[in-house]
């Protein structure tokens, strides 16, 4: 207990001001002589034991009445127990401080973030000096002010104006449980825990309701401390969010084409017309039409657009409008393109008549009308240069209509796909079934996806063609042409090798015909792939090549395997991104080499980093420091050919979410652990106040002193009327034998009647009686 004017005590001395009046006026009784009074000797003894009884209570209650005013003017408070066995009133207080991105909102004229420091700088001004106090935010890049109890409130204070709202969400349990943690180990008897947030539901999704009261105690077995939340919801302003943002296109090669998705929500009860801008390398290259939003929808608009150089393209679609929260106004994408991807196709010789070549559809395919400016780069080569020329060079290589290779041939191409290349081999009349099998065996079977059995093709009389019954929908490459089915479905095949195909090859199917032959398999060998057509891509075979789908069928499979479709380029913010720094050849060299990979970050603020990756021969790269949203560069120093690739960090898509938690249910949750709510921030310098005061018993001495009056007055009341003369009446009243005389039966006047009003005889009679009575009391001792 504390007291707010321990001055005012001193008035508890006036207690003694009853008692010294109790000794003063004590009352002597008068003696007087009177005939026979042994009769009234037991009735005098109790009215005196009474009276004393009654003295001494209305004596107490006065004491007690005057202390209680004494004690109350003094400001008494109900502290905790702790502080007076700890012998001060030193204090450990943690601050938890939701800088995630939905307290940037604008609530009640400001934004929920600035009342949240506001907050908690009046906090840090009730701290006195010794006290410890730790900074908690709950996101953002981390800094030595933060996260630890320190001794002091300005180096706190310093980081608190240095602290900003972060584009990640807000995990409050995990924050609470940490500041419980550094109190625990915080040798002080007052402790507590302030959170500042706009009780976002998303926030509190670690907070699971408590089946019982275990949690209210630390491991020690002494009480949590106190969690003060402060809401800071409030009324927002009506707003407009960029939700997520995805990008397309069949390639990420110059010159093609690529789409952006943009989802938006309008988080308000009213409805909103807003525009879209797109940005590229910082130009504004588009805007939407007007988008007509309902009051809590939803919608998709999406923008086309083309890059026509290699290299990292920044891009960003922006909110034209300004509205409740600038964080969720912007979505980042970035575009690694190269300028054009390198195949090769390997083929026996070239056919003087070009259409009759069994490469010519492919050739057309990949690069129309033998241009040099699309998306693949095309080298012809022979059986004879796969033993001379440097393979790794090309991402995929098509086998067209080759004989059986040479086992050091067949050798140079398993180590082109151990290493991350791609090998795809089309079949035709040069291929021989037993010679394939036995060329795959030199290789232990990592040169082809199966083995190859008799070449099927119509009979007379039978079944003149087959036609492709299946395309495998999850294929990231097919997955788009197999709607409608009439599209493969159309396809014929006049002849075709039997694939032996069976669950042992680790592959899966592709493509199969209506009669459940596959057709084209996959498997993967080491860090690549090998597939296998098993029929040709000229006319001869098949009318495969003169069909709509031939076009985007080998694009869509060369872009697949090459990767250029497969880059991850979007982040949350806060979460690590992994950046692929090597494979293949690249990978092997490194080993070789036992050289560290360098790396040069580019964030988008513009801050430059030199990072190392210490074990040579890995793939990826982990970086974890993107707190901050917009695109960064990551470039390759020390690889050979020296690459850049492009990230974009946003906003967790989540953070848009305005859903809050309720009061009784986040109590609920908090079980028997002790919380204290404050419903807006005006609540907080009052709790502070009755935090660093206790809780004031002024109302419980006031209402100790009413009772104690009430009290005073009855038995002041009572004895007043005992202490009376009483009529003579209640004097005779307590002789059984006697009869009063008329006279004294019914005065009932205070003032005792005079004796000479009472008649002779009456009186004489009287004092007669007396006498035989007290002679009969004699007898009876």
């Amino acid at each position: 207990m504390s007291f707010a004017v321990p001055l005012f005590l001193l008035a508890a001395l006036a207690g003694l001001i009853p008692v010294v009046f109790h000794l003063i006026h004590r009352r002597k009784a008068q003696e007087m002589r009177f005939s026979t009074l042994r009769f009234l000797r037991i009735s005098v003894e109790r009215t005196r034991r009474r009276k004393y009884v009654e003295d001494l209570s209305l004596l107490i209650v006065r004491v007690a009445v005057l202390i209680l005013i004494a004690v109350g003017l003094a400001g008494p408070a109900l502290t905790g127990l702790a502080a007076l066995w700890g012998g001060g009133r030193a204090s450990a207080v943690a601050i938890v401080l939701d800088n995630s991105a939905s307290m940037a909102l604008t609530s009640e004229g400001r934004a929920r973030f600035e009342a949240a420091r506001e907050g908690a700088g009046t906090v840090l001004d009730r701290l006195r000096e010794g006290d410890l106090v730790a900074l908690l935010p709950t996101g953002g890049p981390p800094a030595p002010e933060l996260g630890r109890l320190l001794r002091g409130r300005e180096a706190v204070r310093q980081a608190l104006d240095q602290c900003r709202i972060s584009y990640e969400r807000a995990d409050l349990a995990v924050m609470i449980r940490k500041a419980r943690a550094l109190l625990a180990r915080a040798e002080a008897p007052i402790k507590e825990i302030y959170v500042f947030t706009d009780n976002q539901a998303l926030s509190w999704e670690g907070l699971k309701p408590t089946e019982s009261g275990a949690d209210a105690q630390e491991s020690g077995g002494a009480l949590q401390p106190p969690v003060i939340l402060v809401d800071l919801s409030g009324d927002p302003v009506p707003n407009v969010a960029l939700r997520s943002i995805a990008m397309e296109s069949p390639a990420s090669v110059a010159g093609a084409l690529f789409q952006t998705h943009v989802e938006i929500v309008n988080e308000s009860t009213v409805p909103q017309q807003k525009h879209l801008m797109l940005f590229l390398d910082g130009t504004r290259t588009a805007v939407s039409p007007t988008l007509h939003l309902p009051p809590g929808g939803t919608l998709r608009h999406d923008f086309s657009f083309t890059l026509e150089n290699a290299g990292v393209h920044r891009g960003e679609v922006r909110l034209a409008e300004d509205d409740g929260s600038p964080l969720d106004n912007r979505l980042y994408f970035a575009a690694t393109l190269d300028q054009q991807i390198p195949v090769a196709i390997v083929k026996p010789r070239r056919d003087e008549v070009p259409q009759a070549d069994d490469a010519y559809y492919l050739e057309r395919a990949l690069a129309p009308a033998g241009s040099t400016v699309g998306a693949f780069r095309v080298t012809i080569l022979t059986p004879e240069s796969i033993g001379s020329g440097d393979l790794s060079s090309h991402a995929v290589i098509f086998c067209v209509n080759l004989p059986a290779l040479t086992p050091f041939e067949a050798d140079r191409l398993c180590e082109y796909v151990r290493n991350g290349g791609h090998l795809v081999w089309i079949c035709g009349r040069n291929v021989q079934p037993a010679a394939y099998n036995a060329m795959n065996a030199v290789t232990r079977r990592d040169l082809l996806p199966a083995m190859l059995d008799e070449l099927r093709q119509p009979l007379p009389g039978g079944v003149e063609s087959w036609h492709v019954g299946f395309l495998d929908k999850n294929n990231p490459a097919l997955g788009p042409l197999t709607e409608p089915a009439s599209i493969y479905q159309s396809i014929l095949v006049y002849k075709h090798f039997v694939i032996r195909w069976g669950t042992q090859e680790g592959g899966r199917v592709l493509a199969g015909l209506d009669d459940g032959q596959p057709l084209l398999v996959e498997r993967p060998v080491g860090s690549g792939w090998v597939l296998l057509l098993g029929t040709s891509v000229h006319v001869e075979w098949t009318n495969l090549p003169i069909k709509p789908i031939f076009l985007p069928l080998i694009t869509r499979l060369v872009f697949h395997l090459a990767g250029a479709e497969a880059e991850r380029t979007f982040a949350v913010a806060g979460a690590p991104m992994a950046i692929p720094i090597g494979m293949g050849k690249e990978v092997d060299a490194a080993r070789k080499s036992k050289e560290a990979v360098e790396m040069d970050v580019v964030r988008p603020s513009g801050e430059e980093l030199r990072l190392r990756e210490s074990d040579p021969a890995a793939k990826t790269f982990r970086y974890t420091d993107t707190h901050e949203a917009g695109v960064y560069l990551v470039r390759l120093v020390n690889r050979n050919p020296a690459r850049a690739l492009g990230f974009a960090v946003n906003l967790d898509p989540a953070e848009v979410d305005p859903a809050t938690i309720s009061r009784q249910e986040l109590e609920a949750r908090f079980g028997r652990s002790p919380l204290i709510y404050c419903e807006n921030p005006a609540e907080l310098p009052g709790v502070i106040q009755r935090l660093n005061e206790g809780t004031s018993l002024w109302d419980w001495f006031l209402s100790a002193v009413l009772i104690g009056l009430v009290f005073e007055v009855f038995l002041a009341n009572r004895g007043v009327r005992a202490a009376l003369p009483q009529p003579p009446s209640a004097v005779f009243a307590g002789l059984s034998s006697v009869t009063p005389p008329v006279g004294l039966t019914t005065d009932s006047s205070p003032v005792a009647p005079s004796v000479a009003a009472i008649p002779p005889d009456d009186l004489h009679r009287f004092l007669e009686h007396l006498e035989h009575d007290a002679e009969r009391a004699d007898r009876h001792e």
